[in-house]
């Protein structure tokens, strides 16, 4: 080999190599989380924290987005409102994150959406139904993941009409807060869609959120006669468990439909046999189906978490981050806050591997680009899916 040979072979692997050591002395991209890590609801905010965790690291493994590593930084905020918007702007101004994903709740989600929208920056992937991310016309910084809770309650009791309950037989139980009213205002719309006409005598009783304090609201329901043949529980895991135990202990036994917010698998897992025949909706798809992207999440999350059981909020929040993560690869240029709403609004038509005919597209609502529904029930400790174009094998179940 000449020596011109030699020289050109060095400063060729030498260019070659310069786009990688200039992305590796880039500062990482951050995104941040204000979630409960702490306190009734933190084993849902961990969850959730634990699926971002593993698209993340999936994410970093294969070189980052734009050469670029992902760093994740999450707050506590124990569900408290006051807390979610003190850390937004740690977040924000202080941490510098280019969109907050993953943070959870619809009484956290108030305060924290009007901090996204003067700071001009992503609030994403938001884990709650409701309304507050749902405008007419949409936030512009705002953009879900999940389906709406008036869709999930819609879904509910589409189940238990499909069981032979009646429109006048079905009773809410609901935090006493936005995600409690947002559950019961979208049952009642859903009601009357169904010919119910004497609305000041559906039965509605509440609890205090972040509590398990669910003893005098199921008295409530005790003491009303006719008893109700249904009840749709708008809550997180721990007092949905705690409202089904006292129930059965009463010698109540309902159907209880609940939502996507509890996480089926632990509210199954906790209560044995008492879970059988309750309805959740879903807003990924079951566990126990086909649907490819189970795969990789289960894959992903051996990899990040081995110790970590696999759950809908973790799978939820798995699939929420690759969807992003994925639009801002496609993003050319710098990734800037405008940039990253910027490539999640114009994400297209993605396929995630939810099913060939659910795609990851931004709906016509302007705010979400998912918002599937799959039902489900608890059976035997297993979580079942409830396809509406299947039989109900909710009949008979009381």
């Amino acid at each position: 080999m000449t020596r011109q040979h030699l020289l050109a072979l060095v400063f060729g692997i030498g260019a070659a190599w310069v786009p990688c050591l200039l992305a590796q002395s880039q500062p990482p991209l951050k995104f941040g989380q204000s979630a409960p890590l702490t306190g009734p609801t933190a084993q849902l905010g961990l969850r959730v924290r634990a699926g971002i965790a593993a698209a993340v690291h999936e994410v970093n493994a294969s070189g980052g987005i734009a050469g670029r590593r992902i760093e994740l930084v999450s707050l506590d905020d124990g569900y408290e409102p006051a807390r979610t918007a003190v850390n937004m702007r740690q977040l924000i101004d202080e941490q510098g994150v280019v969109a907050v994903l993953g943070s959870v709740g619809a009484p956290c989600a108030i305060t924290a959406v009007p901090i996204a929208q003067e700071k001009k920056t992503l609030l994403y992937g938001y884990f709650t139904g409701g309304s507050v991310l749902r405008k007419a016309p949409a936030d512009h910084y705002v953009v879900n993941f999940r389906a709406g809770l008036t869709e999930e309650v819609s879904e509910l009791i589409e189940q238990f009409l499909q069981a032979g309950v009646r429109v006048d037989e079905i009773a809410f139980f609901t935090q006493q807060d936005a995600y409690g009213e947002t559950a019961f205002a979208g049952g009642m719309a859903a009601l009357q869609r169904h010919g119910l006409k004497a609305t000041a005598d559906v039965k509605h009783v509440r609890y205090e959120r972040n509590t398990v304090n669910v003893e005098s609201g199921l008295s409530e329901l005790l003491l009303m006669q006719p008893e109700p043949k249904a009840v749709i529980f708008a809550g997180s895991g721990a007092p949905t468990v705690a409202f089904v135990r006292e129930a059965h202990k009463a010698d109540f036994r309902p159907l209880v439909g609940a939502f996507s917010f509890v996480d089926a698998l632990y509210v199954a897992k906790e209560l044995g046999a008492d879970a059988d025949g309750m309805v959740v909706t879903q807003v990924v798809p079951p566990l126990s189906s086909s649907a490819p992207c189970i795969d990789t999440y289960v894959k992903a999350m051996q990899v990040s978490a081995p110790a970590e059981s696999p759950s809908f909020a973790a799978f939820e929040a798995y699939l929420s981050a690759h969807a992003l993560f994925d639009a801002l690869r496609r993003q050319p240029g710098d990734l800037s806050r405008q940039a990253v709403v910027k490539a999640i609004r114009g994400i297209g038509q993605s396929d995630i591997g939810m099913g060939k005919d659910r795609p990851v597209r931004l709906r016509q609502d302007g705010h979400t680009i998912a918002g599937y529904i799959w039902p489900t029930e608890i059976r035997g400790g297993e979580i079942r899916s409830l396809l509406p174009t299947q039989p109900s094998p909710l009949q008979g179940a009381r």
